[in-house]
């Protein structure tokens, strides 16, 4: 809740925007969130007040039934006297306590609200007219009464009754005024029998008398040319039975290729076993170089380009070291996993070593051996020339320094300094434990904490602030990005103009604070503070500062500046 008070006017606010006082009213209160609550006074707090016989217009609410003839509720004092006549209700009108419902409707009705009598009341009909003629009656026993003749005839083709169920809901019921009188030339008891029949069609016969049957004919799939469906027969379902069993299918044991003349890799026959009607073999070939088929177990050999995708193991599970033997090329998309026994001297001047060149190709390459044992030849830096030249011997050493005012990186045959400086104001580098300057814009992503205490929050002051006050010269002028708390004293002129950056994204969150210092000699002053940017700041084109040691807090809320507080206290 803010407070503001304005001494020239004598106007009190309670609530809302502090920056404005409807000018027309000695006490505001402004809230979208809260009420305004009144004295509430019980039976004894009421006699005490009227017996003092207090001033016409008091408002008061009465918590007591008992208070006042006319109950509960908000009480004015209308008379000069001191009874119970001087004090008038505010009548009431939510559909209860006898007031009426409302021609539009009560908005405020709730589960247990109703239209009619109460209990207690004498048991006579509710009755409803319409010109002083009765056109529904609910009796006390709480039947419904709808006179006859104000109901109309239904028309030709309304079938419609009203029904009720025995939990009392009345329904709507169509009734029909046709049924079936006759099926197929049966009437009455009828029964219906069906039969097969080689035709693609449904037939119906009947017969009358005796029995009174009506059958259907259903069509067998006989597989005529012009049949385009019908039921499945026994025999035919015992072939797709057979077919779709776990011994539809059998695969026989291979059998060489030469043997089956005209054969590839594979022969699919039917089974001519005796109640095997629908069941189907399935003979496979091995591969040779002149035919495809499948892979054995025995020796075997292949004609063609044979692509692997994956690891190839080649081993003897007889004893001996197994191998492949190619006269032709090797391609693999998978890793080639080659077992040499590693034998290189130690003396050697160079050593043989497989290299892949381009995408697939496998050659030798001669190498020093130290590349593969010492190491390290060379270092540079950066693209630099080699440092000092001492011996290479396969052991590479690190160091930090500081030298420099950049990160930067000094290297000679054997090691590698890496030189980080301090930080300053025009160089990066390390932040230290001595005072230092930092230049460019930082960012703490959690928290800061200055000075050695709590550190509860996202910014953490253990000890003294200092912030920037800055007098406007001549009462007018421009707040600047960098000012916090800004200083106008007023002068002889009627307004003078005090302006704030154009609230943006820039200065989301800036808070400034503007004060009215007194002037020396004569001050009729009024300072307007405005948007240099034309927007508005908590809704108005100014906000207005016409008494010394008044102050105004703004905040920037990126779009727009919103007034946070306003008092005449000092800051």
């Amino acid at each position: 809740m803010f407070f503001s008070y304005n001494k020239l006017k004598a106007q009190v606010k309670i609530g809302g925007d502090p920056a404005f006082v409807n000018p027309d009213a000695i006490l505001e209160l402004e809230s979208n969130r809260k009420g305004f609550l009144l004295p509430r006074l019980n039976a004894t707090g009421y006699t005490f007040l009227k017996t003092r016989n207090v001033t016409p217009g008091m408002v008061i609410y009465l918590t007591d039934a008992s208070s006042h003839p006319n109950g509960k509720g908000f009480y004015f004092k209308t008379g000069t006297g001191n009874t119970d006549a001087d004090w008038t209700k505010m009548q009431e009108d939510d559909g209860s306590g006898g007031s009426p419902w409302k021609m539009g409707g009560n908005a405020n009705a709730t589960t247990g609200s109703f239209f009619g009598t109460p209990t207690g009341v004498p048991t006579v009909p509710l009755d409803f007219k319409l010109n002083g003629s009765s056109v529904m009656t609910f009796a006390t026993t709480g039947r419904l009464t709808i006179p006859y003749a104000n109901v109309d005839v239904a028309g030709a083709g309304v079938n419609d009754v009203l029904m009720i169920g025995s939990d009392g809901v009345v329904q709507k019921q169509n009734l029909s005024l046709t049924s079936v009188t006759s099926l197929n030339a049966v009437k009455g008891d009828a029964l219906l029998q069906g039969a097969a029949s080689p035709s693609n069609t449904v037939n119906t016969a009947s017969a009358a008398g005796s029995g009174q049957n009506v059958t259907l004919t259903f069509p067998t799939m006989l597989g005529g040319a012009s049949q385009t469906y019908g039921f499945m027969t026994k025999a035919d379902w015992d072939k797709l039975n057979n077919i779709t069993s776990a011994t539809g299918f059998t695969v026989k044991d291979l059998t060489p290729a030469d043997a089956v003349a005209g054969a590839k890799s594979a022969k699919l026959e039917k089974d001519v076993a005796a109640g095997a009607d629908g069941k189907w073999i399935l003979s496979l070939f091995p591969a040779t170089e002149t035919n495809p088929g499948v892979v054995t177990v025995g020796n075997q050999t292949f004609a063609g380009t044979k692509t692997f995708d994956g690891d190839i193991a080649i081993t003897n599970v007889n004893g001996g070291n197994g191998g492949l033997i190619t006269e032709g090329n090797i391609t693999t998309k998978a890793k080639l996993n080659i077992d040499i026994t590693s034998d290189v001297s130690a003396a050697a001047t160079t050593v043989d070593v497989l290299v892949k060149e381009g995408s697939s190709e496998v050659k030798k390459l001669s190498i020093d051996p130290t590349r593969l044992g010492s190491g390290v030849k060379t270092i540079t830096a950066n693209g630099a020339a080699t440092g000092a030249s001492a011996a290479p011997d396969g052991k590479l050493n690190f160091a930090l320094d500081s030298a420099g005012t950049n990160f930067n990186i000094a290297t000679t045959a054997t090691g590698v300094t890496f030189n980080i400086p301090s930080a300053s104001g025009g160089s990066r580098g390390l932040v230290n434990t001595a005072p230092q300057t930092f230049g460019g814009e930082k960012t703490f992503r959690d928290s800061l904490t200055v000075g050695v205490g709590n550190s509860t929050s996202n910014f953490n002051l253990n000890g003294s602030m200092s912030v920037k006050v800055r007098t406007l010269p001549g009462g007018s002028g421009a707040v600047l990005a960098t000012d916090y708390i800004v200083q106008v004293a007023g002068t002889l002129a009627a307004e003078l103009s005090v302006t704030v950056p154009t609230a943006s994204a820039d200065n989301l969150g800036r808070i400034y604070i503007i004060r009215r210092i007194p002037a020396v000699g004569t001050d009729n002053s009024i300072i307007k503070i405005s948007d240099d940017g034309g927007k508005q700041i908590s809704g108005r084109a100014t906000i207005d500062i016409d008494e010394p040691y008044f102050s105004v807090t703004l905040i920037s809320m990126g779009t727009t500046w919103e007034v946070l507080s306003r008092s005449a206290s000092n800051y």
